[in-house]
This record gives structure tokens, sequence and C-alpha cells, in this order.
């Protein structure tokens, strides 16, 4: 069986106490897949509060890499 409403459901692991469904059922998930929301009370629409939350965190990992190629440069390590 598949989740119809990924959204539904909340992952129960209480299928595990019963050995017969501990050995039926098969809980995968799809490793780059997530599920989240994003909740406004309204200043700020859901999709700006997402763009400026990626906005800012691909510059923080611009930030990691350009430091980390800096502390390579200093130790001699960057090829």
């Amino acid at each position: 069986a598949v989740v119809v409403n990924p959204y539904a459901c909340t992952m129960s692991r209480n299928f595990m106490r019963v050995p017969e469904l501990k050995e039926a059922v098969k809980i995968t998930r799809v490793p780059d897949h997530f599920i989240f929301s994003i909740e406004s009370v309204g200043a700020l629409k859901p999709g700006v509060i997402l763009a400026e939350a990626l906005r800012i965190l691909k510059m923080k990992c611009h930030n990691v890499i350009r430091m980390a190629d800096e502390s390579l440069e200093v130790e001699g390590l960057n090829e």
C-alpha cells in the first residue's frame, strides 16, 4: 500500500509492536523529498517567506564555501 495523502501521514510506528504487522509493513522515504508548511499571519505571503528564506540560505552556503576555500588557501591545501 502507498500513503495516498502524505500530509495526513503521521509515520506512526505502532505497527512495529505487532509481530505480524512488523513483517508486513515496509516504510520507505524518498531521500530528496521534504514535506513542510509555511504559516503566515498575513504580512507576507508564504511564497515570499520561502523565497526570502532560500535567498538567505543560498547566501550563507556561499559564505561557508568561501570561508572553506580561504581556510584551505591559508593551509596551502587548495589546488
